[in-house]
């Protein structure tokens, strides 16, 4: 036995020789090239796990003149937060399978300077296509380098009228759906915490509560107080704190997101006020602290890892050609109920 092949990595020429086919034949099939028909694709694939083969992306980018790098780009600002984590999941899931390396890139959302900061990234990086999210994905400045450049990207998020690329939920019929509940439930006094004011979901979901609110006949001058946040718990921690000093306490709050809902239950459980009896809480996304908090949190669930994954499957398409110059999935959202929302005192 010759010692030196010992674990000796597989070769394309071994997957070659192993399937009954050429070279140019399993680089078409490693490359996602079209045109290949199933049998052989088949065979090779078989031939390709038989042999444990894995490409060497530095060859095979240079062959095919592509990097098979795929960026995901988001705010420095929500690095942590749990929607960033299940986008990475989604993303990272789809590309392993078809055979992309990913790329997590924080970059501080400025809306003067990201676009800047983005060209940078492109030209250090070159990857062939990105995943964005939102509030960068909702930056005209963005959608402007990226279209110029030539860089394939799909957002996860409406991202505005030059989007042509993206997965979404529908936040103002969602938001509209929540607060139809709770109006429902006679709720008529309410204050929103609203997000990111760059960020076109929060703002969808502020016009859905609007807009539920006048279907209902409330003015809204006398039934809602707007407190401004910055998606995060901290900032729903300050948001109410503000609204406890106005006075006029409201029956409901809508946060605009989970987080913001959390430090807005932290803070009425300082305050001695009852939630939900005193005041009802909901939330948006379901992240995993709707379920940690307590009472566990009334929210509109958005399957962000489905949705991160179907973004990463829509690129990749792309990339290989085969998908439509405008291509726009909107994905089913779901009003979950749970502990911290109840019908008002006195009903």
């Amino acid at each position: 036995m010759n010692r030196n092949n010992i674990n000796k990595p597989a070769t394309i020429t071994d997957v070659a020789r192993h399937a009954g086919v050429s070279i140019k034949t399993v680089s078409r099939v490693v490359n996602k090239e079209p045109n290949v028909s199933q049998a052989t694709l088949d065979k090779v694939q078989t031939a390709i796990e038989s042999l444990n083969y894995r490409p060497n992306m530095s060859a095979r980018g240079l062959a095919a003149q592509r990097s098979f790098l795929i960026t995901i780009l988001y705010d420095t600002y929500l690095a942590h937060s749990s929607y960033t984590s299940n986008v990475q999941l989604g993303v990272l899931k789809h590309c392993n399978q078809a055979g992309y390396e990913v790329l997590i890139h924080p970059i501080e959302y400025d809306k003067a300077t990201v676009s800047k900061r983005l060209e940078q990234h492109l030209k250090r990086t070159r990857p062939d296509g990105l995943i964005i999210t939102p509030p960068v994905a909702d930056a005209q400045n963005v959608h402007q380098v990226l279209n110029e450049l030539g860089t394939p990207y799909v957002c996860l998020s409406p991202g505005g009228p030059q989007a042509d690329n993206f997965v979404s939920i529908d936040d103002e019929k969602a938001a509209q759906d929540l607060c139809e509940y709770l109006l429902a439930l006679g709720h008529s006094q309410f204050a929103v915490i609203v997000g990111h004011p760059d960020h076109i979901a929060m703002s969808a979901r502020e016009k859905g509560i609007k807009k539920a609110m006048r279907a209902a006949g409330l003015p809204l001058g006398k039934h809602l107080q707007k407190i401004q946040g910055k998606n995060t718990f901290h900032s729903g921690v300050e948001a109410t704190e503000k609204l406890l000093t106005q006075g006029n306490l409201p029956t409901a709050i809508i946060a605009c997101n989970d987080e913001m809902a959390a430090g807005a239950i932290h803070v009425l459980h300082q305050h001695n006020i009852d939630v939900p009896s005193d005041v009802s809480v909901c939330g948006f996304d379901d992240a995993p602290i709707a379920e940690h908090t307590w009472p566990q949190l009334t929210t509109i669930r958005q399957p962000v890892h489905q949705m991160a994954f179907h973004a990463a499957e829509l690129l990749v398409e792309k990339l290989a050609g085969n998908a439509s110059p405008k291509s726009r999935i909107e994905f089913s959202s779901e009003l979950i109920i749970r502990a911290s929302s109840c019908a008002p005192k006195g009903l």
